[in-house]
This record gives C-alpha cells, sequence and structure tokens, in this order.
C-alpha cells in the first residue's frame, strides 16, 4: 500500500443537492471541485467570506493548551501564495488517516492479533512452541512516538479519539487519562472503562504506517529476545559429565597469569572457587561449540 497521501482516497462530500462545492471544500477551496468562478452570488458571498476567515487564521500559532490535537505536517504557519496553507495540508492527512485500514496495513507489516497477545508459559506446552512470552511493551521503540503521553491527553482534551483491539479487531475508542505509576492509558470502549499499553493504541491523528512499524519492530525485538533465551537454555542445560577439564598445565598458566601482581603473590589467596568457575566456564563454552556444530549441519 501507497504511504504518499492520494486525494482519491479522501472522504467525498455529501451528495446532498443544497450542499454546495464552496461548502464541502471550505476547508480547501483550492481543490479542483472547487470553481474558480462560482456562478450564484450566494456562493461568490461563501467563498469570500471562507477566503476572509483563513486569511485571519493566517500566522496564529499553535494552541497547545488543549483541544488542538491534529496531524504531524511540516507546513509553515504563514504560507507564500501559491502554496498549500497548514489548515488545508492538515485536514488533508487527517482525511486520508481516516480513509486507511489500519487491519490490513497491520498485516502488511506482519502483525496480527496474535501479535498482541501475550501467551506466557505453559507447563504443558514445550518451549520450542511458546511464542510471546514477554510483553511486547518491554520491546517499544519510543523513537516513533510522535507525542509524550501526557501531552496526548492534554492536547486532546481528556477525550482522544483513538482505536484500540478489542475481541480481535482494531475498534475505535476514546483515550481518557494516563497513568505514570503504571504507564497505561484508560480508554473508554463500549460504554466501559479499561486499560491499555501505548502499543495496544493508534491514535485517529497518528501515522498508521509508522505504527504499524513501531508494532512491528517491537515484535521483532521480542522475537529475539526469546530466541535467545531458548538458546542459552539449551546450552545451560547440556551435561558436561563428557566434556574434559583443564589440564593442570592449562591450570597453573591461569593461576600466574591472575597472580601476576606482587601484590597478589605476596599474599594467601584460596583459588579453588575461582577455579570451579572456570572449569563451569569451560565446559559450558565447549557444549556451546558443539550445539552450534549441530544446530548449523541441521539447519
Amino acid at each position: 500500500m501507497s504511504k504518499s497521501l492520494n486525494l482519491s482516497l479522501l472522504k467525498k462530500p455529501s451528495s446532498g443537492a443544497a450542499k454546495s462545492t464552496v461548502d464541502a471544500y471550505k476547508w480547501d477551496l483550492s481543490s479542483p471541485a472547487v470553481s474558480r468562478m462560482p456562478k450564484s452570488p450566494e456562493e461568490r458571498r461563501r467563498r469570500a467570506k471562507y477566503m476572509a476567515d483563513e486569511g485571519k487564521k493566517a500566522g496564529e500559532k499553535e494552541d497547545r493548551s488543549g483541544g488542538s490535537l491534529e496531524p504531524k505536517v511540516f507546513v509553515p504557519y504563514v504560507t507564500r501564495p501559491g502554496h498549500t496553507p497548514r489548515r488545508v495540508a492538515v485536514e488533508r492527512k487527517r482525511q486520508f488517516y481516516a480513509s486507511q485500514d489500519l487491519t490490513r496495513i497491520l498485516q502488511d507489516h506482519g502483525v496480527t492479533s496474535e501479535t498482541m497477545v501475550q501467551t506466557g508459559l505453559d507447563e504443558n506446552v514445550p518451549m520450542q512452541d511458546l511464542n510471546n512470552i514477554l510483553p511486547l511493551t518491554l520491546f517499544d521503540d519510543e523513537t516513533y512516538e510522535q507525542y509524550q503521553p501526557t501531552e496526548w491527553i492534554m492536547l486532546g482534551a481528556g477525550n482522544v479519539p483513538a482505536k484500540t483491539m478489542f475481541a480481535g479487531e482494531w475498534v475505535a475508542c476514546t483515550v481518557k487519562s494516563y497513568d505514570e505509576a503504571t504507564s497505561l492509558f484508560q480508554i473508554e470502549i463500549n460504554g466501559a472503562q479499561d486499560n491499555r499499553t501505548r502499543l495496544e493504541i493508534c491514535f485517529d491523528v497518528e501515522d498508521p504506517f509508522q505504527f504499524a512499524k513501531r508494532l512491528a519492530a517491537a515484535s521483532a525485538g521480542r522475537k529475539l529476545a526469546e530466541g535467545l533465551i531458548r538458546y542459552n537454555l539449551y546450552v545451560d542445560c547440556m551435561p558436561t559429565d563428557d566434556v574434559a577439564d583443564l589440564d593442570s598445565e592449562q591450570v597453573n598458566r591461569i593461576v600466574k597469569i591472575a597472580l601476576h601482581s606482587r601484590a597478589l603473590q605476596q599474599s594467601e589467596n584460596d583459588t579453588s572457587q575461582l577455579l570451579n568457575e572456570i572449569h563451569m566456564d569451560y565446559a559450558r563454552t565447549m557444549n556451546k561449540i558443539v550445539f552450534d556444530a549441530n544446530l548449523k549441519g541441521g539447519s
């Protein structure tokens, strides 16, 4: 799916006969759908009014006191003639985001409803068949974040429209607040209150493609971590009875190098515990070499 803005995907105005194109596109009077020369005097008056209102809003700074949550656009507040006004760019991107199918975008990035579920450990399931043991939020890359959690709530005035996973589908919800102690958002869905992590919420003004990349990166990080845990567990569980110990010459060489300083040579040190750890590390290393060789040969 293309990530560029496609105006054909934007919501079309209502087909009601009483609504003129000037009213339908008052936020974008530069649209080709709006006639440059309105036929009726009433449409000319409306066009002049909307253009005057747009001129008054040009140059106004973004109000961050609340209720001003909008998509991120890289357009100056004061635009030169012939360039897309900031207000128009924001509205275009808002409608573009609203026209996207979040479920399909996530599927294109390899993220499904099963990815969002943490299964945990189950003694009845073999280790190699266990997936999603670790919480997905542990692997969240916050460099994808558009605002801080408290900023989402502040800019949305405590009523931030979003989507969340519910019964295996992404449905509309309203984000009400954020608890810094638990790092959870409180949402309202179907009249009920619930808590969600950041990765379980896609805000309406958030880029769905970036959100999909964020989830995919977290899922890949969790998969890698769980693979390393299994790998090290397999190596640690290998028997060491048949692994040969270090010979006396190797042990003496290790002790000599370890006690090379004069201060250690003059003091009496019990090296038996350290030598036991060295023998264990040596046996594990030998097992790891054997495991890697068999793993490579089996693949």
